[in-house]
């Protein structure tokens, strides 16, 4: 194929590169914020912040340069955090080796604290061996719930629609009491929803279930919908 396996790319605004979470490594962000985050945000304990430190810096250690060239998109969370605007056209794009056309794509909404680049990293797998097209889009913070976040999970155009929900039992940012509860919704607007809680992990499953939840992203994903077979 022609063209590069991952890149960072703006529908809107473009990439500041000599804003500070441009000049500073993500992973040096992402050490200063785990020695931090115990004291910033009630959910997460200094145990829980050091258990995430060793799950999650050993991805940024173990990135291919490509990647690491396309430096940070941090600078945006910052600007949420802090009320100012910021652009919400970025997004980074791993392609697979058979490139855009024809190949089915999967869109990953990061969570909370931002579009870790680390996230290309750890998916790219979907892409490179399982040929998705995975769209990383950013949008500040994380907070999706605004401007249509609600109406989106209520909307008819759910019905007949094939979802896959991965909700870890242990997870007390997102309960499995509100996981539950989407996708009930989401099941009453007719969805076909595939609903599995990970026993024993939190919030960051992705991270600490990595290898488990992309094999059952890439089965779910390449399965004919129920009524298809």
């Amino acid at each position: 194929m022609s063209g590069p396996r991952f890149g960072s790319y703006f529908l809107a605004g473009s990439h500041d590169r000599f804003a500070l979470a441009s000049i500073v490594p993500e992973i040096d962000q992402v050490v200063v914020g785990l020695k931090l985050v115990s004291f910033l945000d009630p959910i997460i304990s200094g145990d829980a912040a050091k258990n995430l430190e060793t799950i999650v810096l050993p991805i940024y250690r173990q990135m291919d340069p490509e990647i690491l060239a396309l430096g940070s998109e941090m600078g945006q969370a910052y600007d949420d955090v802090w009320g100012r605007s910021f652009d919400a056209g970025h997004y980074y794009l791993a392609t697979p080796p058979r490139g855009l056309t024809g190949s089915p794509a999967i869109i990953f909404v990061h969570g909370s604290a931002g579009n870790f680049v680390s996230y290309l990293w750890a998916l790219r797998s979907l892409s490179q061996q399982h040929g998705f097209a995975v769209a990383h889009p950013s949008f500040g913070f994380g907070m999706w719930s605004r401007k249509g976040g609600v109406e989106a999970i209520e909307s008819p155009a759910w019905r007949d629609r094939s979802i896959l929900v991965l909700e870890g039992a242990e997870d007390d940012r997102v309960p499995q009491m509100y996981a539950d509860r989407v996708v009930a919704q989401l099941r009453a607007k007719g969805a076909l929803v595939d609903y599995r809680v990970y026993e024993g992990h939190d919030h960051f499953l992705l991270f600490s279930a990595l290898d488990r939840a992309v094999a059952d992203l890439a089965a779910w994903a390449t399965s004919p919908a129920p009524g298809q077979e």
